[in-house]
């Protein structure tokens, strides 16, 4: 294959993985969206909880071997040494497998154990169903690492997008059922995690079935391969850096979990805590344009400067802005009880401790 070629193939492969990738966000808002609405925000906060653990684990499993695979097999198949690529290929799967089934052994077996680690323990359904899909991915990155090695980009596509569309129906099948039948949150939150379990299993059956195909196909060679212990060698050399940038990350989104809901314990129940956890948006009552608050500014100041109104295509700003950018205050208001004044009120008070 000219060089030509190969860029080509390159430059296709990534263009429909960022196709895979933009189907698969749109997919996911169409997932969360509702659940949330079905689990609500205690159930939400059971489903995220169990991700940061599942993340952590997948960011040491996963992050930098399936990297350091397709570069090797990209570096062998370049040069038509094929007995070397099998030679990659079953080293990393053993790799994938002891990781994955550590991986998986953690989460289902101590998922209690971590639920009440974090500080939230009714969370162990939700761990617990997750659990299984470690070893699941470890499966799927040895498939898509063979994969993009050799430059085929089209099965690690389209699992993805299978993935996306296997969870998203599943998943909220399993909460609806579960919260009619048991009206419980904490397993309604697990029947949601069993969604994610589910894409990974028709995702692995997919890209065995490709695997298979592809891999008989790889032609006979006379090199000398390197032994399972160099080859070993070689793949987490490239691996452990990029995995512990990765995980590194991870780690410190599940502390910063499990602080954050220490502290709320230290004022509120279990139940409460588990409600609150998540993102609150704060401001005034009401909504207004910059004209407006410009305008407002004006009148009760007691300024005669006349403000001329523009829009923003006009302001001709570098960074696009969205179009209506109100922040919602109805969580925070309901949940601490607040009552939130309008902002010409609050806009009054702050002119009026200026002019003092």
């Amino acid at each position: 294959m000219s060089d030509s070629q190969k860029k080509q193939n390159f430059l296709q492969g990534t263009a429909l993985l960022a196709m895979a990738t933009a189907i698969v966000k749109v997919i996911g808002a169409l997932y969360k969206i509702p659940l949330n609405a079905i689990i609500g925000e205690q159930g939400f906060g059971y489903f995220n909880t169990a991700y940061e653990i599942y993340n952590v684990l997948l960011m040491i499993s996963t992050a930098g071997l399936p990297v350091a695979m397709s570069r090797m097999i990209s570096q062998a198949s370049s040069l038509g040494h094929y007995n070397q690529v099998r030679r990659i290929y079953a080293t990393a799967r053993g790799i994938f497998l002891t990781l994955g089934i550590v991986g998986t052994l953690l989460m289902t077996v101590f998922c209690r154990q971590l639920a009440a680690f974090q500080n939230q323990p009714d969370a162990w359904a939700a761990i617990g169903c997750l659990g299984p899909c470690v070893l699941l991915i470890c499966i799927m990155s040895t498939f898509r690492g063979f994969f993009q090695g050799q430059s085929n980009m089209l099965p690690t596509s389209i699992s993805q997008v299978l993935e996306a569309v296997v969870k998203l129906i599943v998943g909220m099948v399993a909460a609806l059922v579960i919260i009619k039948m048991t009206n419980s949150i904490p397993l309604a939150a697990g029947g949601a995690i069993l969604g994610v379990t589910a894409s990974c299993i028709v995702s692995s059956v997919y890209l065995f079935g490709c695997f298979r195909k592809s891999y008989k196909f790889l032609p006979k060679t006379g090199e000398t391969v390197d032994s399972y212990k160099a080859t070993a060698k070689g793949l987490l050399i490239i691996a452990i850096p990029i995995t512990l940038g990765s995980a590194g990350l991870q780690l410190l989104t599940m502390l910063e979990t499990k602080i954050y809901m220490g502290r709320l314990l230290e004022f509120y129940t279990q139940g409460a805590a588990d409600t609150m956890r998540g993102i609150y948006h704060y401001t005034d009552g009401g909504e207004c344009t910059w004209h407006d608050f410009a305008c407002e500014i004006m009148q009760q100041a007691g300024l005669a400067c006349r403000v001329e109104p523009c829009t923003s295509a006009e302001r001709n700003m570098r960074a696009e802005r969205p179009a209506y950018s109100v922040l919602d205050t109805a969580r925070i208001a309901a949940i601490k009880g607040i009552d939130i004044a309008p902002w010409r009120e609050r806009l009054k008070e702050v002119i009026s401790l200026i002019n003092k």
